[in-house]
C-alpha cells in the first residue's frame, strides 16, 4: 500500500497553498508540441497509476447527458459499475488508503472542504489532499478522470496528482493531492479575466468561460488564488468540452 500522509492537526490557513511537488513544472517554450504538454499532464496526474486506473474503465458503459429521470438513473448505474471495478483494481494494486485514518483527520483539522471535496493539509509535505464525492460534479468516474486531466493540460500551475482511493459514507472516493499555493488573497474577476483572455478564452457569465474547445466555469476568487508575485493559480475549475 502507498505512504499514507503524514497528517498533522493545524489551523485551517484560509489564503495559504504553497507549491511543494518535489519535482517543478517544465517551463514552456515555442519548440514545444501538444504531446509533451499531454506527457507532462499524464506524470503530474500520478502517470501508471493514472494511466492503470482509467484502462479499468475501458470498455465499461459510458454515462450520457442527463436530460431525463430515465438517464439520471443510467448514470448512476454506470457510476456503479466502474465504483465496483475501480474497488477491486485499488485492493489488488495495494492504492487503497485507509479510510478511517483520512476520516479522523479530516475531522481533526475542522472538517475543511466543500460539497464536492474533503480536504486535509499535510504541513510536512506542503500538499493539500482531497478525497472527492464522484457524484456530486461528475457523470461517472470516466469523466473525473478525463476532467483531472484537463485541469493538468490546461491549468499546470496547480495539477492534481491521484494517490489512491479510500472508502467512505458514500462508497469508493478517489484521493488525489495538489501543491499548496501561498497566496495572498483571491483573485478578483477583472484578473481572471484578463488571464483567461490570454489563453484564449471569453467570458460568458458571471465566472464562467468559453473557448473553441472548452469551458471553463466557476473560476470565482476561491478557486484562483494569487500568490506573493502576483501570479494566479487555477486551483479548483470546473472544466466541460464544448
Amino acid at each position: 500500500m502507498d505512504q499514507q500522509p503524514n497528517f498533522k492537526d493545524v489551523p485551517h490557513r484560509i489564503k495559504s497553498r504553497r507549491p511543494a511537488h518535489s519535482e517543478s513544472e517544465p517551463q514552456s517554450s515555442k519548440t514545444e508540441t501538444a504531446g509533451s504538454a499531454y506527457d507532462r499532464a499524464i506524470e503530474a496526474a500520478g502517470g501508471e497509476k493514472y494511466l492503470a486506473a482509467t484502462k479499468v474503465l475501458e470498455g465499461l458503459p459510458r454515462a450520457v447527458r442527463p436530460n431525463s429521470r430515465v438517464t439520471t438513473q443510467l448514470n448512476a448505474a454506470v457510476r456503479a459499475e466502474e465504483e465496483a471495478s475501480l474497488r477491486q483494481f485499488a485492493i489488488t494494486q495495494g492504492y487503497l488508503h485507509d479510510g478511517e485514518h483520512f476520516e479522523r483527520q479530516w475531522k481533526g483539522q475542522g472538517e475543511m472542504g466543500g460539497a464536492e471535496n474533503d480536504i486535509i493539509y499535510d504541513e510536512l509535505t506542503g500538499l493539500v489532499w482531497k478525497r472527492n464525492r464522484i457524484d456530486v460534479m461528475h457523470l461517472s468516474w470516466r469523466q473525473f478522470f478525463e476532467r483531472m486531466l484537463a485541469h493538468n493540460l490546461y491549468f499546470p500551475e496547480a495539477p492534481l496528482r491521484l494517490e489512491g482511493f479510500v472508502e467512505s459514507e458514500s462508497g469508493l472516493c478517489p484521493l488525489f493531492t495538489q501543491p499548496d499555493v501561498h497566496a495572498e488573497r483571491g483573485a478578483q474577476r477583472s484578473e481572471v479575466e484578463a488571464m483567461m483572455q490570454g489563453r484564449g478564452y471569453k467570458r460568458r457569465a458571471a465566472d464562467d468561460y468559453t473557448s473553441e474547445l472548452l469551458f471553463v466555469e466557476d473560476l470565482h476568487q476561491g478557486n484562483v488564488l494569487v500568490d506573493e508575485e502576483g501570479a494566479l493559480h487555477v486551483i479548483d475549475p470546473v472544466i466541460f468540452a464544448r
